[in-house]
């Protein structure tokens, strides 16, 4: 007898939902943008409403791993959907595509029937944990009462990215659907490539949307920020993009492949655009790391590397625009010192408050009496009430008296530096995202985030599904894994693209490691009965037995 397999039965969307949707999107549309729904633009928006769900109801019948390369391609424009026209939150297209496949996964929709189950185990377990202290911080420290800190909870802690490497391997565990992935990776990989190029380099017309454009000329750098308006964000993107294009270029076949090769050469660009040291440090590394423990790379990251070394030297040298601002970022003084101050004032807050500290997101808030004055460096990426040299150049001499106030007496920094007294609050985030935890969380919490992300990362590179179809997969996730390591030591990394495209690439390579098939389901075995045979009795009657 042949097993049944245990399936659900798909749910369907019944059509007074969709239509309890279009209403609660106009009413919302209604509080948040009032002026849409006035004059020539009402005929626009409702019309657009109609569309979108008719788009939602046609995806709702795809598997969940189309709502998910959707949300990661929009995600590029997360935290500038109100520049483009959008009401802002909840209606945020890319927020909304990842609750539609959380949903979808959830309520096995007609897409998401024949995937595999979620498996949670331990690391998952470790992360919901660490999730949940940061909340007990935020709350013992009065934090969590700002949007601006929920989304750092969501975004930057990881709590969606956690999330994302739990479900990614149920949702991607197809090869359909991890080709789905990385066909989005690329194209995602040429736009902010180009982007990148026409940002810097030229033509500026091409650069898409406009606002990008906008805001280099309002900072007046030729560094390339893409959608995200971060240069470290921008510079990761690219990189990770370039390892997947790097995948496809094996993987590809005739044209499409040499259009693979063409963005990844393109994305490595992109990232050397961004003029950001350590998105170069941490490329780098990654590439070096994954082609050591490739068996059939290390032939071409022996080639590779003179090649690359000599591709950037014939940039600078044929690029006078290129040479002339990477030579100022790498010679530029103030970003070291930032640094430098910045890791003082880190250390002696951890000095202070070592278990527990700070609060979660509290860094800004409490750390400026803890700025202290180098013998070598002036006292930069300091309180705001001071101005920063780094901004200005005829600046050094109110860095330097906040300095000596910050050395004089035991008195803190903040007072000398603003010359009247007056505290402010810290300029940017702190530049290390190891010691950002320590202070704001405690060695407590930075150890369980830290725990959480290498055991996330080991194990999906080592996992012991032997599928060749994901060795690829876990080999870039050791190149943009490394990079991420790397980047955590020597810049803020900020949300949303950077967690949600690694943590959704770890549950991607984790495989069946993160996934339960579901057993066969047997129906009883029916009882053997004895087949009636004829016989004659004493009277000579004929009777079955």
């Amino acid at each position: 007898m042949q097993p049944v397999i245990d399936r659900c039965i798909p749910w369907r969307v019944p059509w007074y939902m969709w239509l309890a949707a279009a209403v609660a999107v106009l009413a919302g549309i209604h509080l948040k943008a009032p002026q849409l729904l006035h004059g020539e633009t009402l005929l626009m928006v409702v019309p657009g409403v109609v569309l979108v769900l008719l788009v939602a109801a046609i995806m709702w019948e795809l598997p969940p791993a189309a709502m998910v390369c959707g949300a990661l391609a929009l995600t590029l424009f997360s935290g500038n959907w109100t520049t483009l026209g959008f009401p802002g939150f909840p209606f945020v297209p890319d927020r909304i595509l990842l609750v539609a496949a959380l949903l979808a996964l959830i309520l096995k929709s007609p897409g998401a029937v024949d995937l595999p189950r979620v498996r949670v185990r331990g690391v998952h377990l470790l992360m919901l944990f660490t999730v949940l202290y940061a909340i007990a911080s935020g709350v013992l420290a009065d934090t969590m009462a700002t949007k601006a800190t929920v989304f750092d909870l969501l975004d930057r802690l990881g709590a969606i990215p956690f999330l994302m490497f739990l479900v990614s391997p149920a949702i991607f565990s197809g090869p359909r659907e991890r080709g789905w992935l990385l066909a989005t990776l690329v194209a995602i990989g040429a736009y902010l490539g180009f982007t990148a190029i026409f940002e810097s380099l030229g033509p500026h017309s091409l650069v898409f949307p406009h606002y990008i454009r906008e805001l280099d000329l309002a900072r007046g750098s030729a560094a390339a920020t893409g959608p995200f308006s971060e240069v470290v964000t921008e510079g990761f993107a690219c990189y990770a993009c370039a390892v997947a294009a790097v995948i496809a270029s094996v993987r590809w076949r005739g044209g499409w492949r040499w259009v693979a090769i063409v963005v990844a050469v393109v994305c490595l660009f992109g990232s050397f655009l961004t003029y950001e040291r350590g998105v170069w440090i941490g490329a780098a590394a990654g590439a070096v790391v994954a082609g050591l423990l490739a068996r059939e790379a290390r032939r071409w990251l022996l080639a590779g590397v003179p090649l690359c070394a000599l591709a950037v030297v014939g940039v600078l040298a044929l690029v006078p625009s290129i040479n002339s601002t990477a030579s100022s970022r790498l010679n530029s003084i103030y970003p070291v010192w930032d640094r430098q101050n910045q890791t003082v004032a880190a250390l002696n807050m951890i000095q202070t408050k070592p278990l527990l500290g700070f609060g979660f997101d509290n860094w800004a808030n409490t750390a400026t009496p803890y700025f202290r004055l180098g013998p070598n460096r002036l006292l930069t990426g300091f309180p705001s009430s001071t101005r920063n040299p780094y901004a200005s150049g005829s600046s050094s001499s109110a860095a330097t008296s906040g300095g000596s106030g910050g050395a004089g007496s035991g008195s803190n920094g903040a007072s000398g530096g603003a010359g009247s007294g007056s505290v402010g609050q810290v300029e940017g985030a702190l530049h290390d995202t190891y010691l950002t935890y320590a202070v704001e969380l405690g060695l407590v919490g930075a150890t369980l985030w830290i725990v959480s992300v290498l055991w996330g990362l080991g194990s999906a590179v080592f996992n012991r599904d032997r599928d060749p179809d994901l060795r690829p997969w876990r080999l870039g996730l050791v190149a943009v894994g490394v990079c991420f390591l790397v980047l955590c030591a020597v810049d803020p990394l900020l949300p949303n693209f950077t967690p949600l495209i690694l943590w959704t690439w770890a549950g991607v390579a984790a495989g069946g490691a993160g996934v339960a098939i579901p057993a066969a389901r047997r129906l009883p075995r029916p009882v053997a009965r004895p087949k009636p045979t004829a016989a004659f009795t004493r009277t000579g009657r004929l009777t079955h037995t």
